[in-house]
């Protein structure tokens, strides 16, 4: 049995030599010619990654699928409802966990509508999530009740789009689901649910309320409102989650304290980090003990004198060995060692296919043919 090529797909340089073929022309040569003509044309791309690539390929170009029969453990409207809330949070992973959806089964959902790019956090966002998760695994619970109120939201998100997406009952075979434009109706089904989910999903649907006249005077003579005592303890672990260069003060406070109290160890005590951070920085800025003694700088090195004792020197004459002639053995004697390679090429697979085709063969039975015909040509090899 022939063994499959294995490729690099996360760490190669090949994705960012090589151009990602389009999912439609994938899918054509894999429905006239087979897989192994698309992984010979495509050979930097995992065979996973071209089939997914075929996949939403036929459904764009509408196709059959390859696998129509696969039990789904989700409805349409689940389906429909999670896709929304991905492309509305900016998560795939969001819309799985708010619709109950298991770890990457939305990609199969997207793959089949023609859709290739899954919904992926970024940026800010996605250092707020991981921070918090970090942060609540350790125990914090303001980063748990974080996590929870996102989870809480996105599940908002999902009955509204359930409710919202049930008002619109034909629905394209591909691409996004059509949401229903904003009326009363809409209004009505969507009633009961949280508003800030509502206003998320349909920006001006909920009646703006009327912001009441702020007076001047009265704001002005309000006392101000008074932050709330923070404990010693968590302001000190507050300091201590601080970066060590935001705590230290700006650079002409480092050098007068430096000169008042040109101790590493007090200054590093006053300013809250470590006494070698302390003396990076007043290296950083050119800084020593005022009491220092200076350091004598070292004589300059005295020039070489001029050596005068120079012999001239001659190189004996070298002399080339005779070329020695080659032996070559008769003819007779060479043994000949061909290897010829048993895969056929791109090339050699449509030529093949070809002219099966024009032997009267359909091009299913032709793959057929060739794929056995190599196989025994292996075999014999």
């Amino acid at each position: 049995m022939k063994a499959r090529r294995t490729r690099e797909v996360g760490g190669s340089i090949d994705r960012d030599v090589y151009m990602t073929p389009a999912p439609e022309a994938v899918a054509r040569l894999f429905d006239q010619y087979g897989a192994e003509a698309a992984e010979e044309r495509w050979h930097w791309i995992d065979v996973r990654t071209l089939g997914n690539l075929a996949r939403t390929g036929r459904a764009r170009l509408g196709m059959r699928s390859l696998n129509p029969g696969k039990k789904r453990t989700t409805s349409p409207a689940q389906e429909a409802a999670a896709v929304e809330v991905a492309f509305l949070v900016g998560s795939g992973r969001a819309g799985e966990r708010a619709a109950g959806m298991g770890l990457a089964s939305l990609t199969y959902v997207l793959q089949e509508r023609g859709l290739a790019d899954m919904p992926k956090l970024r940026g800010a966002a996605r250092g707020e999530n991981s921070r918090d998760g970090h942060l609540a695994s350790r125990g914090d619970a303001d980063a748990a009740a974080r996590i929870e109120a996102r989870l809480e939201h996105e599940r908002d998100l999902y009955a509204v789009m359930r409710a919202a997406l049930a008002l619109v009952p034909e629905q394209p075979a591909t691409g996004r689901y059509r949401l229903p434009e904003i009326s009363p109706e809409l209004a009505a089904a969507l009633a009961g649910h949280p508003p800030d989910a509502v206003d998320r999903a349909f920006p001006g649907l909920l009646p703006r309320g009327v912001e009441e006249p702020v007076d001047a005077e009265r704001e002005a003579a309000a006392p101000p409102a008074e932050s709330p005592a923070i404990p010693v303890a968590q302001e000190s672990a507050m300091l201590s989650r601080r970066p060590r260069h935001s705590r230290l003060p700006d650079e002409a406070t480092i050098r007068l304290q430096w000169t008042e109290t040109p101790n590493v160890s007090t200054l590093a005590e006053r300013w809250g980090v470590s006494r070698c951070y302390v003396y990076g920085t007043l290296k950083r800025l050119g800084l020593r003990r005022p009491d220092a003694p200076a350091v004598p700088a070292l004589p300059a090195p005295a020039p070489a004198a001029e050596v005068t004792n120079v012999v001239a020197f001659t190189p004996a004459p070298h002399a080339e060995p005779a070329p020695v002639p080659a032996t070559v053995a008769p003819r007779a004697t060479v043994q000949w060692d061909v290897a010829f390679p048993n895969r056929l090429g791109l090339d050699d697979l449509v030529l093949a296919v070809a002219l099966s085709q024009r032997a009267g063969l359909g091009a299913d039975e032709a793959i057929r043919f060739v794929r056995a015909d190599a196989a025994a040509a292996g075999r014999q090899a």
